[in-house]
């Protein structure tokens, strides 16, 4: 959710960022309205997506990809560690150059890809990673995802990792040790 409003904050596009969002919207066929898009991207694919879906690609009529939609905006990549492989591996070109070229048979295209982006994943699968009141590695079913856990280690610890800054999530979040919030109203008032 955090994400999502990242391009909220970002600041206003220029007019030739907004052109350039456009083209490509066009290109790729996500125009509705046929204005101007003057709201930054913001792209959440879903981590099974191939290495052509996220960096452009087909066959006769070259598209651009995920990372070429989030141009000037945020791409979000949820549970980052169940992406292939080669398709993070082939985020590398448009992080440090800030374009995707697609080469094909039919011809070469070089689409703009500057973004920011944004991922996250559970330290383990399982989701109780730093809850004392729970073990790590153990799913409701009571069957272990240390090979799952693992895998997490393991790819924070990947060449495709070195291009990310790995911040820790919030811990666990004990109901017990809340403070108690005052109501909105009063913090408003305190604001005001």
């Amino acid at each position: 959710m955090l994400a999502r409003r990242l391009p909220t904050i970002l600041p206003v596009m220029t007019r030739q960022e907004a052109l350039e969002v456009t083209r490509l919207h066009s290109v790729a066929g996500l125009l509705s309205g046929g204005g101007l898009v003057e709201a930054r991207p913001f792209r959440a694919p879903h981590h099974s997506i191939s290495p052509a879906g996220l960096l452009g690609g087909g066959s006769g009529f070259l598209r651009p990809g995920e990372a070429s939609l989030a141009n000037n905006g945020v791409l979000f990549l949820d549970e980052v560690t169940e992406f292939r492989r080669d398709a993070i591996e082939g985020l590398r070109q448009p992080l440090e150059d800030g374009r995707v070229v697609v080469a094909r048979a039919v011809g070469a295209v070089e689409f703009p890809a500057r973004f920011s982006l944004v991922a996250a994943s559970n330290p383990c699968p399982c989701g109780f990673e730093g809850d004392p009141r729970r073990a790590a590695g153990a799913s409701r079913t009571g069957s272990s995802s240390t090979g799952s856990a693992f895998r997490v280690r393991c790819w924070t610890a990947s060449t495709s990792s070195c291009r990310f800054l790995v911040s820790p999530g919030p811990s666990f979040w004990d109901p017990s040790r809340a403070n108690p919030r005052p109501p909105s109203a009063s913090a408003w008032r305190r604001l005001g």
